[in-house]
């Protein structure tokens, strides 16, 4: 019989995540309250210690961070639940061919045993008895034939399971790649980056460590100006030309994505904050170094230039406050003249978003 829930105990976790988030002045949204259950039934050690650390950090538990916390822990994305219907597929088609090997053993066992019966009957036969042998050898000829005629069909059969299963790899495969590339540029883009960043912020979550996450937002300097001039396929030529030096620039447990419009991001993991800097500024050179001329004509259309802000990760903060402190500094370095580095050190009082609308004539990069 099954067992019955301890109605009791839930309800005392019920009141006890209530009391919990009027304490911390969180509001009672079905999604707060999921997250807050959980954490009072203790059947959730991540969202725990997540918590704990958000508390002993003396963290307000804003819309920001409850939102990050749902979204972290119980949120559904629908690009998962499509890749989960297509393993589903290829968990039917292997069960499907073990279902076969499954019955080509039954089959054999079957066999077995009539050759078994055979034997017997052949230790019973005497010298005078030659037709019953011939029949007894025909019989098993023609076992064997269809034995033989069996284990081709279960071949085939097999054959087509291993070729259908390896086709709906190469589809979860290709989704996952297409879901986290930009189509554009070839190099991540906003999914993959969000994706990362709570990975990483989760994994510092759990384990406490201390080693630094640091972000670079970049934007092109100019960007519109080289669409109205020279059109949309420049354009979208300039921002393939940037995200390639980007990807060649980084190491390779950094991440590159393409962030928005003629916005790229960077997620420096494991890494300190001068080292970060640093990087910031051998993108901004490199690109600045390269100039835009144009195939046909040779004609010389200008060099590329980067605004860049960088920020670093603070312990139990939301992703929204750490990519702000980027955006930010990025938006500062545009209005203090850009192609320039700021960080968060640099800031004062300002809190302005920039972004701006993407997205290649016929043009190359020298330099």
């Amino acid at each position: 019989m099954m067992d019955q829930p301890d109605i009791e105990a839930i309800q005392k976790s019920a009141a006890r995540a209530i009391a919990q988030m009027e304490a911390l002045h969180v509001p009672p949204t079905p999604e707060n309250f999921t997250v807050w259950f959980t954490y009072a039934t203790n059947s959730n050690l991540s969202l725990k210690r997540s918590i704990n650390i958000l508390m002993s950090n003396r963290q307000d538990f804003s819309p920001d961070i409850s939102l990050d916390l749902y979204e972290r822990f119980f949120g559904v994305d629908r690009q998962a639940e499509t890749l989960r219907r297509i393993s589903q597929r290829i968990e039917s088609a292997v069960a499907s061919a073990m279902n076969m090997l499954s019955n080509a053993g039954q089959e054999a066992r079957a066999y077995g045993e009539h050759l078994d019966q055979t034997a017997a009957n052949l230790d019973d036969t005497g010298n005078e008895e030659i037709d019953r042998i011939r029949e007894i050898v025909r019989r098993v000829l023609v076992e064997t034939q269809e034995m033989i005629d069996r284990s081709d069909v279960l071949e085939k059969q097999l054959s087509k399971s291993t070729e259908e299963i390896g086709e709906l790899r190469k589809q979860v495969e290709s989704a996952a790649r297409e879901a986290m590339t930009d189509a554009l540029t070839g190099i991540g883009n906003r999914k993959l980056f969000d994706g990362q960043l709570k990975q990483h912020m989760q994994e510092m979550m759990e384990s406490g460590d201390d080693s630094e996450l640091c972000l670079l937002l970049l934007d092109i300097d100019f960007f519109k100006r080289f669409n109205d001039t020279y059109g949309h396929q420049f354009g979208d030529m300039v921002l393939q030309l940037v995200a390639k030096s980007l990807q060649e620039g980084v190491r390779e447990e950094d991440v590159p994505a393409r962030y928005g419009g003629e916005e790229f991001a960077i997620l420096v993991p494991k890494s300190n904050f001068d080292h970060a800097i640093s990087l910031a500024e051998r993108l901004r050179k490199a690109i600045a170094g390269k100039s835009v001329v144009k195939r046909d004509t040779k004609e010389n259309l200008g060099n590329i230039t980067l605004s860049i802000g960088v920020s670093s990760y603070r312990l139990g903060e939301p992703p929204h406050a750490f990519i702000s402190r980027a955006d930010c500094a990025l938006y500062k370095a545009k209005q203090t003249g850009r192609n320039r580095v700021l960080t968060e050190r640099d800031l004062t009082e300002t809190d302005t978003e920039s972004s701006a609308i993407s997205p290649t004539i016929d043009a190359s990069i020298t330099g």
